[in-house]
């Protein structure tokens, strides 16, 4: 085995401290040996220690061959020991210095002999060498291919009781050694000499040696002898042997004692702990316990207490306690410190006995107590007694609380109390009281209000039994509880509350769907109505006749239509159509409507500013703010008042205020006044929907409210929507009159007087009509004429195939189709295909409906 070795030593150079004096073998005058190794060690060209012998340096700890050279000195030396060597393993010596524990060690590293060219860096025979050699403390010997010792220091001759090395060269190296070993260091020694070291034990005259064998190959790799080193280790066995029984005795003394003996290091862990201490923790395994932080034995309440008198410990002072351990049992402690060599505390020995006995009785009462305690406290229960012979009523803690009192306990007179009790209340808690005193019950319940001290009237419930009568059977003394019911009494008018919006919800719901439906029919007929009128009045003009009679029934069919818009609205199935609005033009239509809402003796007042600018909304939404506000108002003003409506232009901004001079709100009910369901009328006088109704329909326009409002005062509610900028609105479409209808429509519509009215109509304009009473049919007919169809007015609620699954139908036949929805109620029966395609809601005339036509064909056209 070829590799290029650097042999090393770590010597204790001590300077005559007093450490190194106590440490290190002293000289005839009391000074420190500074010539003599402590420790001697081989590494190979890797760092690799192949060899290490000698008393060894105190930081090394359990380093054996095979480590790394560098783990032979403390950490913050380690990379001046890994360059040193380096050095070495290029053929330079060197050496530095190591202070540990107050004494300087110094560290020389030498080169060896390079195995793979057989040159010697540094010859054996140098005086640096010879030097370590003849001075190390240590046998160190070659031996040749004899078996004898070629070479031997002085310490060899020593060790083996000769007078000149020159008596042991020739000598073998086995004479004298134990015949039970011989066997094993011949098979070493042949080993040694196949290139193989080995590091051993041997017995030789009744003394024990640790040795090591490491082949020294020639120029050509042969090995012609063996490097040796041996020191006497027999003290140190002897010292071992006995340092074991000595430790097997404090074992057994540990291991049997009765009392538990523990160490806990100094992170406050236990390391070790004895049987007994086992059995105290009730565990079986040490290794259950061991880095266990010691206080987790030690009860909560505790614990702080034991942390200071442990602190005490690791500052040198023995500590006495008792405590109370985590699984309810009692121990009295002693812990005293361990000092180490620098004088510093490294851990604690304690000695813990069993003092449950000694305390559980009063524990047990205690326990017994606390939980009394938090059983009621978990109930939220307090107890009273009542001394009806003294009239003296004892509460406890809890009972205090409840009633807004200070201290650990409370007491009062009856009368005291009942002063207490709401008014309304106090008579049925003392007829309930006289009534189970007297016997008559068997056990006295009430629920009141009772005033705390802080002036909070609180719900309680009260519970008692009388529990000791005299002679005559009179009570003496009334034991019970008594329970804060406020946040359930709370809770159960919430619920009623919301019981009761929900029945009125579930009732505008009925009545918005009846509204709704009503309002889809209407609007069929009236399109019926709208339309033939419109073409009677064309047929009329044309021939030259009278048409005032007419144009009033149109106008009468035109507020109808008016009306089923605000019953959609009021029922929230009409969907928003918004278009550039005039809330003068509004709130001037609108007039009529509310002169006949409010009574004659509230005046109604506008205020129109001219300059007023339009706003993006839909008109029938914004008349059912004006009529939901004018209907509250009408109400705040049960006698004489004025109903004021103004309009005015500010910052980008246009402003609708609606005021009344009535008796005004109260700031909570201010504060609360726009929240779903919300009222100060009487039941069935209101359904608290109105002003949400109207912060809703504002928010939704994008604008903002402010409800202004306080006693006797009357109310201000300021709406500002968001103005349209300057050429924002478009012109008008240009009028279908001046145009001439080209293609091919299909309608679908299930009101055959709707359906007729709308082919008549495309028909006059020059269409060409196909219709469908359905969805089924009008899919069939699309299919059939796909390719001929221009426009598709479909309605939505049909029967056996509504508008929304008709339309899907057809766009999957022909996706660039163009459509036209028509409905009399709202548009969510198209789903999300009403964003996309055109709205035309019912009622309509002829005229919008040719406008809208040509619109939606004309936009088509202009598409790329």
């Amino acid at each position: 085995m070829s590799f290029f070795r650097v042999m090393g030593e770590g010597a204790l150079w001590a300077r005559g401290e007093a450490r190194a004096r106590r440490a290190g073998p002293a000289s005839e005058d009391g000074s420190v040996d500074v010539t003599r190794p402590a420790a001697i060690w081989l590494c190979d060209g890797r760092g690799t220690l192949v060899l290490l012998t000698g008393a060894g340096v105190p930081w090394s700890g359990a380093v054996e061959v095979g480590a790394a050279v560098e783990a032979l000195v403390p950490g913050p030396s380690r990379p001046r020991m890994s360059s040193t060597v380096r050095a070495a393993l290029d053929g330079t010596p060197g050496g530095f210095e190591v202070v540990h524990g107050g004494v300087r060690w110094v560290v020389r590293v030498e080169p060896s002999r390079d195995g793979a060219s057989g040159t010697i860096t540094r010859a054996p025979e140098s005086d640096i060498h010879r030097e370590m050699v003849e001075r190390a403390p240590l046998c160190v010997h070659r031996i040749g291919r004899d078996g004898a010792f070629a070479s031997i220091n002085q310490a060899g001759v020593e060790m083996l009781g000769l007078a000149d090395a020159s008596e042991a060269l020739g000598r073998s190296y086995l004479q004298g050694v134990d015949e039970a070993d011989l066997p094993r260091l011949r098979e070493l020694m042949d080993r040694a000499f196949a290139g193989h070291g080995s590091h051993f034990e041997l017995r030789a005259g009744g003394r024990v040696f640790e040795s090591c064998f490491v082949p020294l190959p020639d120029a050509d790799g042969q090995v012609e002898s063996i490097f040796g080193l041996s020191q006497d280790v027999t003290e140190r066995k002897r010292t071992e042997i006995e340092l074991g029984r000595s430790e097997e005795r404090y074992r057994l003394l540990v291991e049997r004692s009765p009392y538990c003996i523990h160490q806990i290091d100094q992170r406050g862990c236990l390391t070790s702990m004895n049987a007994a201490g086992l059995r105290m923790m009730g565990v079986e395994d040490e290794a259950e316990v061991r880095g266990m932080p010691y206080l987790d034995s030690v009860c909560a309440r505790d614990q702080p207490r034991i942390a200071q008198l442990l602190a005490a410990a690791y500052d040198g002072v023995p500590s006495q306690f008792e405590f109370e351990a985590a699984n309810g049992q009692s121990f009295a402690s002693t812990f005293v410190p361990v000092v180490d060599d620098d004088g510093g505390v490294s851990k604690l020995i304690g000695l813990t006995h069993d003092v449950t006995l000694r305390t559980q009785s009063t524990k047990a009462l205690a326990d017994s107590e606390h939980r009394l305690a938090m059983t009621l406290r978990a109930a939220d229960l307090g107890l009273w007694v009542w001394d009806t012979v003294a009239d003296v009523m004892s509460g406890s803690r809890r009972t205090a609380e409840i009633l807004g009192e200070a201290g650990d306990e409370i007491q009062m007179s009856q009368a005291e109390l009942m002063s207490r009790v709401h008014p309304e209340d106090r008579d049925a808690v003392m007829a309930r009281a006289r009534a189970h005193l007297a016997g008559e019950t068997g056990q006295f319940e009430s629920e009141y209000r009772l005033r705390t001290k802080d002036g909070e009237w609180r719900w309680l419930r009260d519970r008692g039994r009388v529990m000791e009568r005299d002679e005559a059977g009179e009570p003496v003394r009334m034991f019970g509880i008594t329970q804060d019911v406020t946040e359930r009494v709370r809770a159960e008018a919430k619920q009623q509350e919301l019981h009761a919006q929900l029945v009125q919800a579930q009732k505008m719901e009925s009545v918005g769907q009846l509204a709704g439906g009503i309002a889809h029919d209407f609007n069929n007929l009236l399109t019926v109505i709208l339309g033939n009128l419109e073409m009677a009045l064309e047929d009329v003009q044309e021939a030259g006749l009278e048409t005032a009679d007419l144009e009033e029934t149109r106008a009468a069919a035109e507020r109808a239509s008016s009306l089923t818009r605000r019953l959609l609205t009021f029922s929230r199935q009409r969907s928003l159509e918004k278009s550039a609005t005039d809330l003068n033009a509004i709130v001037e239509g609108l007039g009529g409507m509310l002169e006949r809402v409010l009574p004659d003796s509230i005046t109604l007042e506008l205020s129109l500013d001219p300059a007023l600018p339009p706003i993006d909304a839909d008109a029938g939404q914004i008349e059912q703010v004006l009529l939901n506000l004018s209907v509250n108002a009408r109400d705040a003003m049960p006698g004489d008042g004025t109903l004021r409506i103004e309009t005015r232009s500010r910052d980008g901004m246009a402003e609708l205020t609606v005021r009344d001079d009535g008796a005004g709100m109260s700031e909570e009910t201010r504060r609360r006044a726009l929240e779903p369901f919300f009222t100060t009328k009487e039941p069935q006088g209101g359904t608290g929907l109105g002003l949400a109704m109207v912060y809703g329909i504002v928010t939704q326009h994008g604008g903002e409210l402010l409800l202004d409002s306080a006693l006797g005062r009357g109310t201000r509610v300021v709406m500002c929507f968001p103005a349209l900028r300057e050429g924002s609105v478009q012109p008008p479409p240009p009028s279908s009159e001046e145009a001439l209808g080209r293609g091919t429509v299909l309608v679908i519509e299930d009101e055959s007087h709707v359906r007729k009215l709308v082919c008549r109509t495309l028909v006059r304009a020059g269409y060409e009509v196909l219709e469908a009473a359905d969805g089924v049919d009008g899919v069939a007919l699309f299919e059939a004429h796909a390719d001929e169809i221009d426009l598709v007015i479909v309605d939505a609620i049909m029967p056996r195939m509504d508008g929304r699954e008709a339309t899907k139908r057809i766009l999957a036949l022909r996706p660039d189709t163009r459509l036209l929805f028509s409905t009399g109620y709202h548009a969510g029966g198209f789903g999300d295909l009403v964003d996309q395609h055109r709205l035309l809601s019912k009622p309509y005339t002829p005229r919008v409906l040719l406008d809208t036509v040509t619109q939606v064909l004309d936009a088509a056209s202009a598409t790329p």
